[in-house]
């Protein structure tokens, strides 16, 4: 079903700037895109991670250079909540990850610890009441951050992409998170190394968006 995702028309223009990423960069690319709940950053970050493990062709994301030549196959890490990956995760991918084309194993958690797809890429769930030492043993390629972290697992995740990539940020601005505007946010950054927007819920609303 990725084939067919759309994106609301913020999220549309926050791809447009992702799109400006020069496809041969070997940096840390950050991509931060603050909004509120049911704005469409769950979806997103899901179909962002197909697109990047499979290269499943989607119009909005096969005009991102930088994501279409993504090397493949790549390791991939999702970073949200204990909750969230137990009962919100395990429905976005059986609704948007190309059928027959992946595999989730549990691993004895009650979720999808790690998911695996055809093109020999996977990527794993790193929950935020996991110390940050347990995720230190692998290199990433690319990262999903689906609301804040504190900034220990931060530093965590930075030094886990030896090699450059890219790492979305999808969050609610919630308390705890003031330390992405005053380290990420800035004049030095911004247009540099780091993407960041906004997209209300209104702009997945089906009567004041665009394709809400």
């Amino acid at each position: 079903r990725g084939r067919y995702y759309e994106p609301n028309g913020k999220i549309e223009s926050f791809l447009s700037d992702v799109a400006k990423i020069d496809p041969a960069s070997k940096d840390i690319r950050i991509c931060i895109l603050r909004g509120g709940n049911s704005s469409g950053k769950s979806a997103l970050g899901v179909n962002i991670a197909a697109y990047l493990q499979q290269r499943q062709p989607n119009p909005y994301f096969d005009r991102i250079p930088y994501l279409r030549n993504f090397k493949r196959k790549n390791r991939g890490r999702f970073y949200t909540t204990a909750t969230a990956a137990k009962e919100n995760y395990q429905d976005e991918f059986e609704k948007w990850f190309p059928r027959g084309k992946w595999t989730g194993l549990k691993e004895g958690h009650p979720y999808f610890k790690k998911v695996r797809f055809q093109s020999g890429s996977m990527f794993d769930i790193f929950t935020f009441d996991q110390m940050p030492k347990q995720g230190e043993s692998i290199t990433l390629s690319w990262a999903i951050v689906d609301e804040p972290m504190s900034h220990k697992h931060w530093g965590a995740l930075i030094s886990r992409l030896r090699f450059g990539g890219i790492i979305f940020i999808l969050m609610t601005p919630l308390e705890g998170a003031g330390w992405y505007h005053d380290a990420l946010e800035i004049p030095g950054r911004l247009g540099q190394d780091v993407i960041a927007a906004r997209v209300r819920t209104e702009d997945n609303c089906i009567q004041q968006g665009v394709r809400g």
